[in-house]
């Protein structure tokens, strides 16, 4: 499938806009040389065609609808997290700046869309005065103005088309930086979950490396073990607790980014949270759109499109700038003396102007506009390919990370029986401690990997979720 963005209409095909319906058509010269400037001010945008695959490379995603992926969080099935979702969406400086651009834009719409209508102005002034040799005399005067520039070629209803744009464009930023924020933040609740798993699982293994310290050390008042062999179980614990160390560090910054995403503090957020360790959305399977239905549905692709479609518009209200302005003005007014002058009261004249040579004023703001276009155009393609590798990335990773966390379920199985038949033997003086601590090292390593794995699988999950656009 062949993607297309909405792209300028040639300088004929504007032209024929702009002159179809005009009284200019009654004077085929002015055309023909208006169309001639216009031709040669207004650059026609090359444009590429990009394939769009009709189907993911990787697959596996269950096929869904955008209505099963509304308020896609609630899927994960956790009240707290749901409840710092909620509590982020109303109170986050970043959609409070988003929200703050939606309007900047609507009042540039609303500017921009009066300029279709006539400007009145009204004003009056007074005097009261005497001159050398006379009496005090008074004398006012009130006047109202009414001007209208006859939009005949399109230059301000594009200009307001690219406003209106410009305010659609808006809210789908506005969008974007809401699924951004939710997906974030259940991101960091999961690194925050994960941490806490780690945490305890570090704490578990070092309790079990202590009791073996013990142990060895009985062993050693008994004779059967010498220092070196103390020494080296005593180093075990040690490396335990910076592990352990580390884990804090790691759950603490998620819970700092946490605080920082939802406007909460920390301690409000350690409270909420508890001291659960399971991580969220490991039961999840991955659900997925279309990749057409992706791109039509993503904020930040949408948002490009409508920018796209604002250059376009800005530029073909430059490229009217080679055509004459006509202007109307009315003017009333009333005086002290306008009993004695009532012939100039009120007067309306009319304007008509062309620009004929300006040495390149005109069609340097006309390349320009170009310019922006095909850089919009550009961007636009560019978050169309962004959105495509979003989408196949997450779902590589979801698949990958499922094959990783079934190995690594078996691998910790593995060496939990592994460790426990070390000991037995160990005790019974069967096998050396160098198999203990062995065994218990590939436990650790198996309990971090395993860990490590689940937190790519969820957070691949809530990628996927993210990237297909919908909330």
């Amino acid at each position: 499938m062949i993607l297309e963005a909405p792209l300028p209409r040639s300088a004929a095909r504007r032209t024929h806009l702009l002159l179809g319906n005009s009284p200019l058509m009654v004077f085929p010269l002015v055309a023909l040389a208006m169309l001639m400037a216009l031709a040669n001010c207004a650059p026609v945008l090359d444009r590429h065609d990009d394939a769009v695959p009709e189907q993911w490379f990787t697959r596996g995603g269950d096929p869904a609808t955008a209505a099963m992926l509304q308020a896609w969080w609630r899927r994960f099935d956790d009240p707290v997290l749901a409840r710092l979702i909620e509590t982020a969406i109303a109170r986050s400086p970043e959609i409070g700046i988003a929200r703050a651009r939606i309007q900047e834009a609507r009042g540039l719409e609303t500017s921009t869309s009066a300029t279709l209508l006539p400007a009145v102005e009204l004003s009056a002034a007074g005097m009261h005065g005497r001159e050398a040799g006379a009496s005090p005399a008074t004398s006012w005067a009130a006047q109202g103005t009414a001007s209208y520039e006859v939009d005949l070629f399109g230059k301000t209803r594009n200009a307001v088309d690219a406003a209106g744009a410009g305010v659609a464009a808006a809210e789908q930023d506005h969008d974007w930086v809401r699924l951004s924020l939710i997906g974030a933040i259940v991101r960091s609740y999961i690194d925050y979950r994960a941490g806490a798993r780690q945490v305890r699982l570090a704490e578990r293994n070092l309790a079990s490396q202590r009791r073996t310290l013990e142990h060895v050390r009985g062993q050693e008042k008994a004779g059967l073990l010498g220092p070196f062999d103390v020494e080296r179980a005593a180093r075990e614990p040690h490396l335990s607790a910076a592990r352990t160390a580390e884990y804090r560090r790691q759950q603490e910054l998620a819970l700092l980014r946490l605080a920082t995403l939802t406007t909460l503090r920390a301690d409000e957020l350690a409270t909420m949270a508890g001291s659960a360790d399971n991580i969220p959305g490991l039961d999840l399977a991955p659900l997925t759109l279309a990749p057409a239905a992706v791109l039509a549905a993503r904020p930040d692709v949408r948002a490009a499109n409508l920018r796209l479609i604002q250059r376009t518009a800005l530029t073909e209200s430059e490229a009217a700038s080679v055509f004459p302005s006509l202007g109307v003005t009315a003017m009333f007014g009333v005086t002290s003396a306008a009993l004695l002058d009532p012939l100039q009261l009120w007067s309306v004249a009319g304007r008509l102007a062309a620009t004929l040579v300006d040495f390149g004023r005109i069609e340097g703001r006309i390349d320009a506009a170009a310019a922006r276009e095909k850089e919009a155009y550009e961007a636009w393609r560019k978050s169309v390919l962004g959105a495509i590798e979003d989408v196949e990335a997450a779902l590589t990773t979801v698949a990958r990370a499922k094959e990783q966390r079934q190995a690594l379920q078996r691998a910790r199985e593995h060496a939990g029986k592994s460790l426990a038949f070390a000991e037995r033997r160990f005790k019974a003086g069967e096998s050396s401690l160098l198999d203990v601590l062995d065994s218990q090292r590939q436990v650790i390593e198996a309990d971090s990997a395993l860990t490590s794995t689940e937190t790519l699988y969820a957070g691949a999950i809530v990628a996927l979720y993210q990237t297909i656009g919908s909330y």
